[in-house]
């Protein structure tokens, strides 16, 4: 068990997954492996075979434009084929297609001022109305999940 040190891990776990080059991949990886050396084991037989099914550095040698799992890319599909209706040239859904992108950003460029005002408003309103529930909300969260608890 990795108790205190479950945030650094995860802080170093993510760095590793995230990296987006092969050789930094490894380099954090063996790192990861140094400075936690209880999951060494499991690391090293579970998920390192198949590093290509989650680490960055792999999956992102395919346009995704950010879709990470098939409900999105369905859910893309059926707006694209909506917006289609036909057969249009390769320059049209090309057009289609940023279109489509420039919404998404639009959309995620909002959602993060919303949340960005709405969290200033609202910082740690939660941990005074409730701090008997904060309190064993800390023991079990990592801090990215406590801190969208407090924003909900």
């Amino acid at each position: 068990s990795l108790g205190s040190n479950y945030n650094d891990f995860s802080k170093d776990f993510y760095l590793c997954r995230n990296n987006l080059s092969p050789t930094g991949f490894e380099a954090q990886w063996y790192k990861l492996i140094a400075t936690y050396p209880k999951t060494a084991d499991y690391f090293n037989s579970k998920l390192y075979p198949s590093k290509e099914k989650w680490a960055k550095t792999y999956t992102t040698k395919f346009f995704t434009a950010g879709i990470s799992s098939t409900s999105h890319v369905e859910s893309e599909n059926s707006v694209i084929k909506n917006v289609l209706q036909g057969r249009p040239g390769l320059c049209e859904l090309a057009t289609i297609l940023d279109l489509r992108l420039c919404d998404e950003a639009r959309y995620v460029n909002h959602n993060k001022w919303y949340h960005a005002n709405a969290s200033a408003q609202l910082s740690g309103a939660s941990a005074k109305c409730f701090p008997e529930i904060d309190r064993i909300l800390k023991e079990y969260l990592t801090e990215e999940m406590l801190s969208r608890q407090r924003h909900e």
